[in-house]
């Protein structure tokens, strides 16, 4: 006689019911169709079982009815299914409870759906990952710390700071002594550089105006001059005009003068408005035969006159240039001189 557990095999009886010879029809195999209330016993299974209607949702919520077979267990099944429960053996224990999978509320863990066994390793090997993430960033944090900690001490003790942060001022120190932090540091430091600075540019402009006013610039536009003599080593190149405003004497002692000019101008500072007086002219130095005048324009007499010699006690004498007027007067005279000798014109 067997006695059956009215839940776990699914029969409803008493507390303390039973069958008593109980005979079921023995099958080698569950049959293809059953219907409802059907009891049979698998040979090849060894166990019992039964068909029942059952009441299932569908995948849209809608209810529909359906027939399933089921295994008649014994209380002594449900006491070994209880011991395989407490065991701790990899098969059996958790292996043997189902998990149906969940997300944690803050959407950071979450497990599927499988068996106790798996979850609780699952869950295992997540704590044991975090609690390692943990240690491993406490640890860096840790170094990161002494790190930061050490470039911070470096930072100070070569900024001149103490341990606290606050400035040491060095008592040997030009402009900085009397400094209270860094910042009164770095202004008293741009104080100095400012005068400095000032200084520097005060001085900068009056060299460069002792420049421009003792030395030639080479780029200036502005009149430029010089009091003491000058003298050029080189060439000298002049684009402009160049003109000489004072001084006695203009001497040129190349042994070749060439002017582009084809009439040269003399005695050119007599003003517009005054009459002239002085005569003008060419004179040629011949050594020891002294300074000859070769061409004179002679102011007096109103003509220009050349060299033609000497006379007895050694002065040059000079003859008047012939002008146009003259050669016509001279062909007029000529011409009644030749008309009065009873000649033609041409003598």
């Amino acid at each position: 006689m067997a006695r059956f557990h009215k839940l776990f095999g699914g029969l409803e009886l008493a507390g303390n019911g039973m069958f008593k010879n109980l005979v079921v029809e023995q099958l080698d195999k569950d049959p293809a169709n059953v219907t409802h209330g059907r009891i049979w016993y698998n040979t090849n299974e060894n166990v019992c079982k039964y068909s029942k209607t059952e009441k299932t949702v569908d995948k849209d919520g809608k209810e529909q009815s359906t027939i399933v077979t089921r295994v008649i267990g014994t209380a002594e099944d449900l006491s070994k299914y209880m011991e395989d429960i407490a065991s701790t053996a990899a098969d059996k224990g958790a292996s043997l409870v189902g998990f149906n999978g969940k997300t944690g509320a803050n959407g950071k863990f979450a497990l599927p759906a499988q068996d106790g066994q798996k979850t609780f390793g699952d869950l295992v090997d997540a704590v044991d990952n975090d609690r390692k993430t943990i240690e491993d960033a406490a640890a860096l944090a840790h170094k990161e710390t002494k790190e930061v900690q050490d470039e911070l001490d470096k930072t100070q003790d070569g900024a001149g700071l103490n341990k606290d942060g606050s400035y040491k001022a060095d008592s040997n120190s030009n402009f900085l002594k009397d400094a209270k932090s860094l910042a009164d540091a770095d202004s008293k430091l741009d104080d100095s550089l400012k005068s400095l600075g000032d200084k520097e540019e005060a001085d900068i402009k009056n060299t460069k105006n002792y420049v421009d006013t003792n030395f030639f610039n080479k780029t200036s536009k502005d009149t430029q001059s010089v009091e003491a003599p000058v003298s050029f080593a080189k060439d000298v190149v002049v684009n402009g005009n160049l003109t000489i405003k004072s001084g006695k004497v203009t001497e040129v002692e190349t042994e070749q003068l060439k002017i582009a000019d084809n009439i040269i101008t003399l005695n050119s500072d007599v003003p517009a408005d005054k009459a002239p007086t002085e005569n003008s002219g060419i004179e040629i130095n011949r050594g020891k035969e002294g300074v000859m005048p070769l061409v004179i324009w002679n102011e007096k007499d109103k003509v220009a006159q050349v060299v033609t010699g000497k006379d007895s006690n050694g002065n040059y004498e000079m003859a008047s240039i012939a002008t146009g007027g003259d050669a016509d007067a001279i062909q007029k005279e000529l011409n009644g001189t030749e008309k009065g000798a009873g000649l033609n014109d041409d003598g």
